[in-house]
């Protein structure tokens, strides 16, 4: 699978010029980008982004996927049920859910090693269990930089930004201010 940015993404002609100044600047920041990863169109484009800024400034890039932990809470009670459209309602299995997020985290693990590897960039992965805000945001403060989605996965087409991409506007944006 091949990460392709949108139209709005990250592009090597908004990137500081190669040259001897921006090299010295990046060996020493930033050193490592942190790029939440859901399999979302949003998410494969801030994937894209962070490769094309890793591979410039020769930083490290490092995957994150969050288990949800809200989710499979969620898929414990006896009530929970999972509607797809055009089907019946059914029981939602706690076990098929966590096998859906390990095989969801595998598979973007591989895309990011290939896109790293593509592009000769250092690169690793890792799963997180917890609240994806909380489990970004404490990624986000060991990294340099912190790639997002503009948001996930949504029923809402009309939403500017995704729950998670908020949270962090607001940790940096005065309150008074519109997103």
């Amino acid at each position: 699978m091949t990460a392709t940015p949108p139209h709005d993404a990250l592009t090597d002609s908004a990137l500081p010029a190669a040259d001897a100044a921006s090299d010295e600047a990046a060996t020493s920041w930033p050193r490592r980008i942190v790029v939440g990863l859901d399999a979302s169109n949003h998410s494969h484009a801030a994937l894209a982004a962070a490769v094309a800024l890793a591979g410039r400034l020769h930083s490290e890039l490092e995957g994150i996927f969050v288990e949800d932990i809200n989710l499979l809470r969620l898929a414990e009670l006896p009530f929970a049920r999972e509607v797809r459209f055009g089907q019946t309602a059914r029981p939602v299995q706690g076990e098929e859910v966590l096998r859906g997020l390990r095989a969801r985290a595998a598979v973007l693990r591989r895309e990011l090693e290939d896109v790293a590897e593509q592009s000769k960039i250092s690169s690793s992965f890792r799963v997180v269990r917890g609240a994806v805000a909380g489990e970004l945001l404490a990624a986000a403060l060991e990294a340099d930089v912190l790639a997002l989605g503009r948001m996930g996965h949504s029923l809402s087409r009309r939403a500017r930004l995704g729950s998670t991409a908020v949270s962090y506007t607001h940790l940096t944006l005065p309150t008074n201010r519109e997103v």
